[in-house]
């Protein structure tokens, strides 16, 4: 069998897809369909509408796929198991819920030599198209080029935090999310998975004729409760952000804003009609920090040369004091800003919110 190498991908071919992907599982999936999937969303990313006609030898090249006699089986053999996979989504606000298979249809048609696919639009929609919940981005080449289900998967959690360069992830869900046999002890996760994974995905690679490294210095550290591990924390150099990616992003961040005032907008009419500006039973003000929830704080970091778009997910207060916690929408990242009283976090929000 003749593979097509890594080699020849190219260096603009670049998985991007929303972070909201990461909260679906697929540690079913073996390496080669790991391969076929994710350059499915590349292409899937690049096209209009909801059907792609991809070339055969594009996808050998993209997907290293044999050029055998019967490499018709053997793309549907690989791509069949992709249509096992189903995901299910909210579609109004009474909570009902559709379940779509992501991708409804594969054909092979020989005589033009191209591969017929269509996705779910509900799937390109929320996981391929949505700024929402920000974005994982890495090329393509890179993460085909890297051998074993477990480093593949690890790798793509890894990329969604390359800006802070640290992912920390319970033990009991890093085992659910790769899909770990129960029968592995903690001494076999590491030798046959956390070891590996490490190796390779801080070793020196040569990608498009030049020496580069996935993650630098990167190490797992565990966090125990007595003798029993509760949470992994891997931690790596963090990846500098490209002037691409920063006009990408203040773009994606543009979108995820407006998107987002509308929302607020809708929200706050409801509340506003809902409520009474003082609760009817106590005569007490309503929780004025309520308004904010949901909005954002732009907060420029100097380690990174950008702005960060920090979300507002919660208020919580402690007397005058109140502890406001925040979500990066480009990586996911929480954390928490403490303040004095409300007038001192209105007049931070003034300065720095949208």
């Amino acid at each position: 069998m003749i593979y097509c190498q890594t080699k020849r991908l190219k260096m603009n071919e670049v998985v991007k897809y929303s972070n909201e992907l990461h909260e679906l599982k697929f540690n079913s999936m073996n390496e080669a369909q790991q391969n076929v999937f994710f350059t499915l969303l590349q292409q899937f990313r690049n096209t209009d509408g909801y059907t792609l006609e991809l070339d055969f030898n594009k996808l050998f090249e993209l997907a290293q796929i044999s050029q055998g006699t019967n490499y018709r089986k053997e793309i549907l053999d690989k791509l069949g198991k992709l249509q096992e996979f189903k995901f299910r989504y909210q579609i109004n606000e009474l909570g009902d819920l559709r379940q779509d298979v992501i991708f409804p249809s594969i054909e092979t048609d020989s005589k033009n030599k191209i591969l017929k696919i269509r996705v779910s639009q509900g799937f390109k929609e929320r996981y391929i198209n949505s700024p929402l919940k920000g974005w994982t981005r890495y090329e393509l080449a890179e993460f085909v080029g890297l051998n074993g289900t477990y480093t593949k998967t690890i790798y793509r959690y890894l990329k969604q935090f390359k800006s802070n360069g640290r992912w920390r992830i319970r033990y009991d869900d890093f085992k659910e999310l790769l899909g770990v046999p129960e029968k592995y002890r903690a001494s076999e996760i590491d030798k046959w998975i956390l070891k590996p994974a490490i190796k390779e995905l801080s070793a020196e690679r040569n990608l498009f004729d030049m020496r580069r490294t996935p993650f630098e210095k990167l190490v797992v550290i565990k966090h125990k409760k007595g003798r029993e591990i509760e949470a992994l924390e891997f931690c790596f150099m963090p990846q500098p952000v490209s002037e691409l990616d920063k006009d990408e992003r203040q773009h994606e961040r543009n979108l995820t804003i407006i998107a987002n005032d509308i929302q607020r907008e809708q929200e706050l009419r409801k509340l506003k009609r809902a409520a009474p500006k003082t609760h009817p039973i106590t005569g007490k003000e309503i929780d004025e920090t309520q308004e904010y929830l949901g909005r954002y704080l732009r907060i420029y970091n100097d380690k990174l040369g950008l702005t960060d778009m920090l979300k507002i997910e919660k208020i919580e207060k402690s007397g005058e004091q109140l502890e406001v916690f925040l979500r990066n929408v480009d990586d996911g990242f929480r954390s928490s800003m403490q303040f004095d009283n409300f007038k001192h976090f209105k007049n931070t929000f003034e300065r720095y919110g949208d």
